[in-house]
């Protein structure tokens, strides 16, 4: 089962399906990242059993609440339950500077992860 690790806020920005397709141009490139590396090193991962896994079932993105309203949605950053901390370090090391350069910096506003939507 996923476990939540991130909530933001609803940008015109960027959306879910703009991370998810991001997600999914950027994870075959991942393996060799020397980021990624090392983050799998710390958490002893063993690169190929990385490698082996399809990208939904370590990181995944969805939209969260009910509503037009910005206020009430957020985006939710899920990691499968093996590699929960892997996910959450390659998440806020790697991938998220990676989407801030290219949506720009106010583009994943963080939600309160307290806040139920």
């Amino acid at each position: 089962m996923a476990q939540d690790i991130k909530r933001y806020g609803v940008t015109a920005a960027i959306d879910a399906d703009d991370i998810e397709a991001e997600l999914d141009r950027l994870w075959p490139q991942l393996a060799a990242d020397p980021q990624v590396l090392a983050i799998l090193k710390k958490r002893n991962v063993a690169p190929a059993d990385f490698k082996a896994r399809p990208r939904a079932e370590v990181l995944s993105v969805r939209l969260s609440g009910q509503g037009a309203d910005p206020a009430t949605i957020a985006l939710v950053v899920s990691a499968g339950a093996l590699l929960v901390e892997v996910a959450k370090d390659i998440w806020e090391i790697v991938i998220v500077p990676k989407l801030k350069q290219k949506y720009g910096q106010d583009s994943l506003p963080p939600k309160d992860s307290n806040h139920d939507t």
